[in-house]
Formats: structure tokens, C-alpha cells, sequence
């Protein structure tokens, strides 16, 4: 899985970029220009730097010439995508893989052409209540956070965004 920085952000933000490490560990790569955009807000880069220092999370640097660098400066120069954005879209379109990011507007169309799969915070949240490794009240807690913490998702609380879409735990 390729992460985006607003799906990192998402989770440091409120302190729990443990439950990316402890869901998918080791299955994470994050791309160079998402830590560059990261850094610009110092302490969030370094709960994502410690999740890769501690080897849960991989990165990943385009070399110049390569079929991603070439994708990725193609995405870039569209001035459509950010760069963090670019970069996981060019990585998955030379690799298997899902994209981690909650830019639908950005990237759900991307990753539909390319047959690559897209899991969202809200999606990974339900995830970890299912397999019972945070509790309904956590993840309401969790969700709350992010959303003071201005983060956008499609309902004020986790219990509002699992009536919107019928999903009962």
C-alpha cells in the first residue's frame, strides 16, 4: 500500500499512526515527495519518520529516467495533483497495489483506470473495530480528533459516518 499525506496526517495528527503500523505492517511504502510535504509541519513528520525508522513503513525515491519518474513529472506538469499525490499514483502505476488517501476528488478516477484498489481513513478505521483492535468509542474518539484537527471526512462522528452508509457493527 502507497500512503498519501493526507491519509499520514490523518493518523499523526491525533497521535495514532500506530494503527497503520499495526495494520499493515511492513506492506507501506511511502514516496520521498510525501515526507517532503510532511516536513512542513515538523512533528507529524516525525511520527511517520519513527513508523519508517521502525520499519513499518518502506519509502520509495523515483530515479530519474525511471517509467515512475517520468509518470510522476507527467501528473506534476497536469497541475491537477499535488506532489505526494502524484508520486503514490505514479508508483502504483508501475506496481501492484492499493493507494492510501482520502483525495477521492484527486485520485478515485486514477486509481479506477489503473485497476488499483483505494482505502480511505474512514475505511481503515472500520477495519481495526472489525477485527476488534480499537472499540467503536475509540474510533469515535479517534474520528472526532481528526476532525478537529480539521482533517475532511463525510460525517461528524464515526457513528454518523456508519448510519450514512448503513454499516452496522
Amino acid at each position: 500500500m502507497v500512503l498519501d499525506t493526507d491519509l499520514l496526517s490523518s493518523f499523526a495528527w491525533v497521535n495514532r499512526a500506530d494503527i497503520l503500523c499495526a495494520m499493515f505492517s511492513k506492506n507501506m511504502v511511502v514516496p520521498e515527495e510525501v515526507l517532503v510535504e510532511l516536513q512542513r509541519i515538523q512533528h507529524i513528520f516525525e511520527k511517520i519518520q519513527k513508523c519508517v525508522s521502525d520499519g513499518h513503513m518502506g519509502t520509495v525515491e523515483f530515479i530519474t529516467g525511471s517509467p515512475e519518474a517520468t509518470e510522476y513529472f507527467l501528473l506534476v506538469d497536469s497541475g491537477i495533483y499535488g506532489s505526494g499525490e502524484a508520486a503514490c499514483m505514479a508508483y502504483l502505476k508501475h506496481h501492484p497495489g492499493t493507494m492510501g488517501s482520502n483525495n477521492l476528488a484527486d485520485v478515485f478516477n486514477y486509481c479506477q483506470q489503473n485497476t488499483r484498489r483505494l482505502i480511505t481513513t474512514c475505511d481503515i478505521l472500520l477495519e481495526a473495530c472489525r477485527i476488534s483492535f480499537i472499540t467503536r468509542a475509540t474510533a469515535n474518539s479517534i474520528w472526532e480528533g481528526m476532525i478537529r484537527k480539521r482533517r475532511r471526512l463525510p460525517s461528524s462522528t464515526f457513528d454518523g459516518y456508519l448510519a450514512l452508509k448503513g454499516i452496522v457493527l
